[in-house]
């Protein structure tokens, strides 16, 4: 049985909201790990600047305390959208610039974090201090992307990609090497439940213990970079059936899907905004440049999306 990618196209009203940036000495590693306390105490920083931002959607210095936090917390896609919907608000903005470059640095996207970096560096009002970190991480690029790289040790790596997903047909799944259904809970091994977040917690723990043995048996060393995770959330149930319904009426066929991957639309869901999203057919996965997504699909999608908005179906 062949798998289907997919793409998200979130339907949902998305505020123009963003953080700020400060000049320190380049860190080449993606941060330290929290505690759960700390991850809380976060989190809960996090929800409380986003119900702000969707009251003052245009206030930079409330966009800057979001990414902030949503850095620490590991949320890079929530910095770095936040940070790039700061940009369209004002574009000359070099430090946002060079913590853009910074976080796709972090997500090993070299090619959208050199040009950010270069646009510092090329930037005349930007202080020799800024533009010397932003060299520093040029440099190192050129390190990790020569095609000459020779190192000392074998380094694999474990990342956790919130959008680059396959949607299964049904709820129907496997975790943790027993049947489960996919939900908010995860039902395992009879009426035992794990809550969502303690399965994101419980992988990760498995993860470790399996490359320690596989590292100590092999000789290998494994260097796992700080985790980002994303709660699942409902999508809501009227935009489910209005999206059916128009679908129906335009002639374009639908299934629904639960995805195994984060998007924007879950964090507005989390928030109490009314949520739903149209899957969009991608053969070779998302987020790569082998992406193939065909335009008479999209062309569908946009289809559906206008109808479901102006309320123009048959």
């Amino acid at each position: 049985m062949t798998s289907r990618w997919w793409r998200a196209l979130t339907i949902v009203a998305l505020a123009l909201i963003a953080p700020a940036v400060h000049a320190a000495e380049p860190d080449f590693s993606p941060g330290s790990s929290l505690s759960q306390e700390e991850r809380a105490q976060l989190q809960a920083q996090y929800n409380q600047l986003f119900a702000q931002m969707l009251q003052h959607p245009t206030d930079l210095d409330l966009m800057f305390s979001f990414a902030a936090v949503a850095t620490r917390l590991g949320n890079y896609e929530a910095a770095i959208s936040t940070l790039e919907r700061m940009l369209l608000l004002n574009p000359d903005l070099p430090r946002v610039k060079l913590e853009l470059g910074e976080l796709y640095f972090h997500i090993r996207s070299y090619a959208v974090a050199q040009s950010y970096f270069q646009a510092v560096v090329a930037d005349p009002s930007v202080p020799a201090t800024v533009k010397q970190n932003a060299q520093l991480y040029l440099t190192q690029i050129d390190k990790l992307t020569s095609l000459n790289h020779l190192a000392g040790s074998i380094t694999a790596g474990f990342r956790y990609q919130t959008n680059a997903n396959v949607g299964p047909s049904s709820n129907q799944v496997v975790a943790f090497g027993v049947p489960a259904i996919l939900n908010t809970e995860i039902e395992v091994a009879g009426p035992s439940k794990v809550s969502g977040e303690t399965a994101m917690y419980k992988a990760s723990d498995y993860a470790h213990a399996i490359t320690a043995d596989i590292a100590k048996r092999r000789g290998v060393t494994f260097e796992f970079g700080q985790p980002a995770y994303s709660l699942p959330a409902a999508m809501d149930p009227a935009i489910r059936v209005r999206l059916n319904q128009v679908a129906e009426s335009i002639g374009i066929p639908t299934t629904e899907l639960t995805s195994g991957g984060g998007h924007d639309a879950t964090v507005f869901a989390a928030c109490g905004v009314p949520a739903g999203m149209i899957f969009i057919c991608n053969d070779h996965g998302s987020h790569n440049p082998d992406e193939a997504m065909e335009m008479a699909d999209f062309g569908l999608a946009a289809e559906l999306l206008t109808a479901f908005i102006t309320g123009d179906s048959a």
